[in-house]
């Protein structure tokens, strides 16, 4: 796939090795090699620019193109930068290494390389990248090289069905149709994310008599949080009232009361006061006058036998 790699990195380490340096050893410094976007059709000949950034000055250079060449022909290569030792590349001659000798400022584009993309079956996506290595004198200087994806494209042919990935709280969903050439997903329209689904309250930090605890919510699906809240310290509660509503019912001894729960620490809130069931006030009233009435007649009749006593004797 990737042509001879071993061989030619030792192949620039020799060359290195042999390659007369003036410069005495310098500290490393880090170098970065970015690419051009690419995208082409299957037969099409493109062009990939390799740049160079934040480098010193260096002595020498070589650029080793990684590519899958069962998918990439290579064409030519040569540099955009003077003072080469090698104008242009030969890749059978020079087993995909280009080399440049010049104590000078390389930070742009540095080489151009050309290719055409062949017939192979796969559409995905051609991963291209290089192996630098920059030195100057004994010091070899560090290289950071990006890796460039390059597009296949394809004048898609869709039929009529019409396919839906569904959308999730994390992600949006979308309608397709199937490219019947490359099988890629051609977007319709967008499908807008779902809502998190609430858990309930999960304790983080209890609440003390002297510190303040947290609580939150996550997505049960995702685990994201959603809410979070403070609970604090105990006995000083800013209460947070739940939804619900509940009743305590009033018994004949005590009175009863509606309310509802906070939501931090758990305790009842009273909203409104239900009365007992015991005797209502006018009950209460027809019975103290009936026990008057009944309590009169006793009296009456005690006074009555006492007074008959009386007269027989």
């Amino acid at each position: 796939m990737k042509k001879l790699l071993s061989a030619t990195i030792a192949a620039i380490l020799c060359m290195f090795l042999c390659f007369p340096v003036a410069l005495s050893a310098m500290a490393a410094s880090l170098a970065k090699v970015t690419f051009n976007d690419v995208a082409a059709r299957k037969g099409e000949y493109i062009e990939i620019i390799v740049s160079l950034s934040d480098c010193q000055e260096i002595k020498s250079m070589a650029v080793v193109p990684l590519y899958d060449s069962e998918r990439l022909e290579y064409i030519s290569g040569e540099w955009l930068i003077g003072n080469a030792l090698l104008i242009d590349w030969n890749q059978p001659e020079q087993n995909g290494v280009i080399l440049y000798s010049s104590e000078t400022d390389v930070n742009g584009d540095i080489a151009k390389f050309v290719f055409k993309l062949t017939d192979n079956d796969s559409w995905e996506d051609i991963d291209f990248s290089c192996k630098v290595v920059l030195k100057n004198g004994n010091s070899t200087i560090e290289v950071e090289v990006e890796t460039v994806k390059i597009y296949i494209t394809c004048d898609h042919e869709c039929g009529d069905e019409v396919y839906t990935k569904n959308s999730t709280c994390t992600e949006e969903g979308y309608t397709f149709k199937l490219c019947s050439v490359c099988n890629r997903e051609i977007k319709l329209t967008d499908i807008e994310k779902i809502a998190h689904t609430a858990s309930d309250w999960i304790v983080d930090k209890e609440a003390t008599l002297d510190e303040e605890g947290l609580q939150h919510k996550e997505c049960t699906v995702c685990k994201k949080v959603i809410e979070e809240q403070i609970i604090p310290h105990l006995g000083q509660c800013n209460h947070v009232l739940g939804e619900d509503v509940f009743v305590k019912d009033p018994t004949y001894s005590e009175s009863g009361y509606v309310y509802r729960i906070c939501r931090i620490c758990g305790e009842d809130v009273k909203l409104f006061d239900l009365d007992s069931l015991g005797m209502k006030p006018w009950l209460v009233a027809v019975i103290a006058v009936g026990t008057g009435v009944v309590a009169g007649f006793i009296v009456f009749l005690v006074c009555y036998f006492v007074l008959l006593k009386r007269k027989k004797s």
